[in-house]
């Protein structure tokens, strides 16, 4: 609408200079005219300029295509349109969210569909009464046997660190690169490691919290009175 209505006035001038000059008026007027109307263009069109350019450029690069999940500027999701202006992303959640194509191409994007599969993990506590052999094989099982958990590469752990009196454990899995992979997989991981260190044995310790209160005075000064 912008850009007709640029056009409309540009051709208007433009007329209205053609006529006035065949009838032996000065037009110099009409040059300063033309450049405030050009500024002006410049100036309002910018935006929609840039927009159309890092559209461009998006598809020119091709980091992403439509039907790929990506993360752009906090918001996940499947591309669905990418065009001169926007970058349409509908997200898991059912909401359609269409990003400004700079915003897209200034920021850092997530490309979760660029390969095929992707690697997920968590962190486990395990109480230092526990060996450590039998807690890491309980946790592969766990992850191996989940649904959507790949065999190649297989699951794997990592000692991390020591805990307020756990050791943690870092559980590592691969799965499929979509989002809904992901989720499923690790839902799948989550109940069945509770369920292999319960069948072993094997606790994993709530966490600690240790409140201390103030030392409080309970004999009164001396010279102090009960009626204040």
């Amino acid at each position: 609408q912008l850009i007709k209505r640029l056009t409309r006035a540009v051709v208007l001038v433009v007329g209205f200079a053609v006529s006035v000059s065949l009838m032996g008026v000065s037009v110099q007027w009409f040059t300063v005219v033309v450049a405030f109307i050009g500024l002006f263009a410049v100036l309002m069109l910018r935006p929609l300029i840039e927009n159309f350019s890092a559209g461009l450029l998006l598809v020119i690069r091709g980091s992403f295509v439509v039907g790929d999940e990506i993360d752009s500027n906090g918001y996940e999701g499947e591309v669905k349109v990418v065009n001169g202006r926007t970058t349409v992303l509908q997200t898991r959640d059912g909401r359609r969210v269409a990003i400004p194509s700079t915003d897209v191409l200034d920021n850092t994007i997530v490309i979760y569909t660029a390969f095929e599969k992707r690697r997920s993990s968590m962190t486990v506590d395990i109480a230092y009464s526990a060996d450590l052999d039998d807690a890491a094989a309980a946790l592969v099982d766990a992850a191996s046997s989940a649904d959507g958990v790949l065999d190649d590469p297989a699951p794997s752990i990592r000692a991390r660190d020591f805990g307020s009196g756990t050791y943690q454990l870092e559980l590592r899995w691969w799965h499929g690169p979509r989002l809904s992979d992901e989720s499923q997989a690790q839902d799948q991981v989550v109940r069945n490691v509770k369920e292999r260190l319960d069948d072993a044995g094997i606790a994993m310790p709530s966490p600690e919290r240790i409140i201390r209160q103030p030392d409080v005075p309970h004999d009164r000064p001396e010279g102090s009175s009960t009626n204040g």
